[in-house]
This record gives C-alpha cells, sequence and structure tokens, in this order.
C-alpha cells in the first residue's frame, strides 16, 4: 500500500495560502476524526489531513467514535458508512441529536442516491463516493475550514 502525494492544485493551493495555514482556526489547530473500519483508509486519510496542517485522530467503530468526541471535540468528522457493529447511518444520528451543529461528511462505497438524500436528511454536509476523489473531498474541506471554530466538548 502506497500513500498518495497530497494533491496541491492551483485553486487548493491558493485557497489554503489564503487561510494562512488550512488547519488553524484563531490560533488552534482544527481537529478531524476519521471514522472508518478500513485502515488504509483512515490512514491514508490521516496522511492527507496532517499533511494540510490539521490535527487528526482516527478511530476504527462507531462506538469509538462517541466515545472520542466524548473526550475531545473535533470540529470535523468524516464518517464512513460501513462500520462493525454500530453502522454510520447510526452513528450520523447519535451526533445530531447530541452535537447537532458538528460538522460531518459521509465516505461510502454505496453508489445510491437515496442514501445521498438520507445522509443529508440525517445533517451530514456532504456524502463522498468510494473511490475517493480525493481532491474533491480536500476541496470541500478547505472551504469548510473558516467554518470551524473549537466547539465546546459539550
Amino acid at each position: 500500500f502506497v500513500l498518495p502525494e497530497i494533491v496541491t492544485d492551483a485553486a487548493l493551493q491558493d485557497r489554503a495560502d489564503r487561510l494562512e495555514m488550512f488547519g488553524r482556526v484563531g490560533t488552534r489547530a482544527v481537529l478531524i476524526l476519521i471514522v472508518g473500519d478500513i485502515e488504509q483508509m483512515r490512514t491514508m486519510l490521516q496522511h492527507v489531513f496532517e499533511g494540510m496542517g490539521a490535527h487528526v485522530r482516527i478511530v476504527e467503530t462507531g462506538e469509538d467514535a462517541l466515545q472520542a468526541i466524548a473526550q475531545q471535540m473535533p470540529q470535523l468528522v468524516l464518517l464512513d458508512l460501513k462500520l462493525p457493529m454500530m453502522d454510520g447511518f447510526e452513528v450520523l444520528k447519535q451526533l445530531k441529536l447530541r452535537y447537532p451543529k458538528l460538522p460531518v461528511l459521509v465516505l461510502t462505497g454505496y453508489f445510491d442516491e437515496s442514501i445521498d438524500r438520507y445522509v443529508r436528511e440525517l445533517g451530514a454536509l456532504a456524502c463522498f463516493h468510494k473511490p475517493l476523489d480525493l481532491p474533491t473531498l480536500q476541496r470541500k474541506v478547505v472551504e469548510l475550514a473558516p467554518r470551524l471554530a473549537p466547539t465546546p466538548a459539550s
């Protein structure tokens, strides 16, 4: 398994430059929680977003995600739908019930418009399909960066 190089096309780089450093909100770095059952996907996303200046925490299960968030509130969650035990749909429901303002981007291998609509109805900001288009995902996260203000732990 080879990690991809970080995408640095002109538009993405220009936007990141204007934000000074993607991962900064004020003087604090943005914390992104990545929730997924495939280790290579978690590691690749961690590499990409840490390379852009964010702090990243990775977990494998929905239960671990809820526990991690209770310990330290991230500013963004990247959530896979296919998870062991508690699936991503249930995790998203729980997140929006407990933390309604927490931004969530869903990652899925399912190619069904009804799933895209459903996760948006549940509160996800967007749904990205695997194999992931990393430049598009990175652009979305950079676009969200100004709104990712540190949130309280409760």
